[in-house]
């Protein structure tokens, strides 16, 4: 993998930002810290002699970047004083006029989520999300000609503030609410912050984050390159018959395909249940908790399926909603004090679009020892029975149960800190096992799940086959700002090649058949007679062709919009390949039969591969010509090939 170096001027803002240490800020029994702790070797102790604060920090000099992550301990007596306020950034940065803010949105399952966002920080700019699910917890601060990007590490509510003083923006990035004392050996970690500095070239600022990301967070193989996976994804329920029918074409077709993707509807007590995912009814969510094989679609388990997988060459992936559990059935059944106090007593509802099955979804409690354990050891029971290679996590917000007086904040800070222990605890029982995170959409895209998953399917827009296309272009256009290899997800109908190439992000699902619809008319459950091979083949193959540059630097050559008449262009590069890729769109209502784009490549003699007609042509920058993307009518996407001679 390649290396953007830093420059000299960005490292010196590293060392002056770090002379003046690392900026946390507390209140601790009403005194602003540091004030009454002393330091020793790096470690803060309360003059009361009761709380340690430790700051682990990462200083990456090839990056211009620091890491820390603040940690509170009581050491001794019997409970620490009050720690309030808690913020892991809290400095003023110098800037000139008019500083900017650049960041993405976060999930709502609409057409623009994730879209890139810029405010001018003429005002007081506050952003507030429970993990990624209203804003990604990634912030670029342009001060002038030079910038701070921020990176946040925790699945929780956390808080930033963006304010103009007369020296500058005073940042204050924090928890959302935190006024706790800790007792005895307790300990308690905060938020994982990055810090990297840059100057120059905004577009190049967003590609030093992209790059760190790639070279300092996100898994990778033996060669040190990421690999994103394409899926062949189904619906769980979807007969063991089926299945193997199916796995039987994939292998006798030679599609390339890396993983076999199962999604819900495999678990629950014995039923018949669902072979397909069928909105109006919502079966698979009426059996969540339970993570039994339901034997009745599935009599031998899923063995059988894993197998036939991994002698197509596929890992065979499996989805939980492991936090949560329907009434009366599976650890609620039996521990109805593992959950929620809140759902206790609410009154049973309807899920989704079934409006006539009413039931109450019980939120797991996972500070309890016992309901954790329980948990891990269940999930980690049937991943081996049922030989899985993909852990599918797909979950709401943590839940770590009511605060008790005097302890606002605590039981989220401690069931975040549960959540990361638990998928370290699987990658150390499973070495090997892809953690696919996900969240009702990407609802928990962090640093420190960035460092343990991947992200395939990042909005729950695409569950509708008929999702317009447009929702992952803007997706992928505002997380590819800040973070690589961000799946988008969403069904492709067979010939679409538009819709394929809207997916081009990240890991992607690239069914034969959609896995859900809207009543039993949409229903599939086996390949179509007129399946065309060839056309999955070819997507396949482009996929695996181009998947290396999507971890590269990311260019977007227009704007972006939701417009049905626009056309919107960007490019992914790898400067150590010397190529890339560059995919426009002209969407449905688009007339214009061609558009002029400057491709920012660096001087010199490309060659050009066309994916459409398959030929080749030479472009030269040296004449700042313009490059001219034709159409070939509306809704097309255009993929081109580059390759500096």
């Amino acid at each position: 993998m390649f290396k953007i170096q830093p420059k000299a001027s960005e490292i010196k803002q590293l060392n002056d930002f770090l002379t003046h240490g690392i900026p946390v800020s507390f209140l601790y029994d009403g005194a602003e810290y540091p004030l009454g702790f002393t330091e020793k070797d790096g470690t803060f102790y309360s003059d009361d002699k009761t709380l340690r604060c430790d700051l682990s920090v990462e200083k990456y000099d090839d990056a211009a970047a620091v890491e820390y992550l603040p940690r509170f301990t009581c050491v001794s007596g019997e409970k620490t004083g009050q720690i309030k306020n808690i913020l892991v950034f809290d400095r003023v940065l110098p800037a000139e006029n008019c500083p900017m803010l650049y960041f993405a949105g976060g999930t709502h399952a609409r057409i623009d989520d994730f879209a890139f966002k810029s405010i001018k920080i003429d005002k007081k700019i506050e952003l507030t999300s429970n993990g990624s699910g209203d804003v990604l917890p990634f912030f670029n601060l342009q001060t002038g000609k030079d910038g701070v990007i921020f990176g946040l590490g925790y699945t929780g509510w956390w808080h930033a503030v963006f304010e103009p003083t007369d020296k500058g923006v005073h940042v204050k990035i924090g928890l959302r609410e935190t006024d706790f004392h800790l007792i005895k050996d307790e300990s308690v970690r905060t938020i994982k912050t990055l810090v990297l500095f840059w100057n120059g070239e905004l577009s190049r600022s967003f590609n030093l984050l992209r790059n760190f990301l790639v070279r300092h967070c996100i898994p990778v193989n033996n060669s040190g390159e990421p690999f994103p996976l394409i899926c062949c994804s189904v619906w769980g329920g979807l007969k063991t018959e089926n299945q193997l029918k199916l796995i039987d074409f994939i292998k006798k077709n030679d599609l390339k395909y890396d993983c076999y993707w199962m999604d819900a509807g495999w678990h629950g007590p014995d039923h018949d249940a669902e072979e397909f995912q069928d909105f109006l009814s919502e079966d698979w969510a009426y059996n969540q908790g339970d993570w039994s094989v339901n034997r009745v679609n599935h009599p031998d388990g899923l063995s059988p399926i894993s197998k036939a997988a991994h002698d197509a060459g596929m890992r065979l992936l499996l989805w939980f909603g492991t936090y949560v559990c329907t009434d009366n059935i599976g650890w609620h059944k039996d521990h109805p004090e593992w959950s929620d106090e809140a759902s206790r007593s609410a009154e049973p509802y309807t899920i989704g679009m079934n409006k006539t099955r009413k039931t109450v979804l019980h939120k797991l409690n996972f500070n309890d020892p016992e309901a954790r354990r329980y948990i891990i050891d269940e999930i980690c029971k049937t991943l081996k029975e049922s030989g899985a290679d993909c852990y599918r996590e797909d979950t709401p917000p943590i839940y770590g149960g009511e605060d008790d007086p005097g302890r606002i904040g605590l039981n989220e800070l401690k069931a975040v800190e549960y959540l990361y222990e638990y998928w370290d605890e699987l990658h150390e029982k499973f070495p090997g096992l892809i953690i696919d995170n996900c969240g009702g959409g990407g609802t928990h895209i962090d640093l420190e799940t960035l460092s343990r998953s991947y992200v395939f399917w990042r909005t729950d827009y695409n569950c509708n086959p008929e999702s317009d296309p447009t929702g992952q272009q803007i997706g992928n256009y505002g997380i590819s700002h800040f973070v690589p290899l961000v799946g988008g997800g969403g069904h492709c109908s067979q010939g679409d090649t538009y819709k394929f190439r809207s997916n081009l992000c990240g890991p992607m699902p690239f069914g034969i058949f959609a896995a859900g619809g809207f009543g039993p008319e949409q229903a599939h459950t086996e390949v179509p007679a007129d399946l065309d091979i060839a056309w999955y083949k070819q997507m396949l193959d482009q996929f695996n062709d181009v998947k290396r540059y999507l971890s590269g630097s990311f260019y977007p050559l227009t704007g972006c919009s939701d417009k049905a008449d626009e056309v919107i262009s960007y490019r992914f590069d790898r400067p150590d390949l010397a190529s890339g890729i560059i995919l426009t769109f002209f969407r449905p209502e688009c007339k214009a039969e061609s558009i002029d784009i400057a491709p920012a490549l660096p001087n010199g003699e490309y060659v050009f591969y066309d994916y459409d007609t398959r030929e080749s042509f030479e472009y030269t920058t040296d004449n700042k010509e313009l490059l001219t993307v034709d159409s070939r009518g509306p809704r097309t996407a255009r993929l081109l090939k580059y390759t500096k001679k």
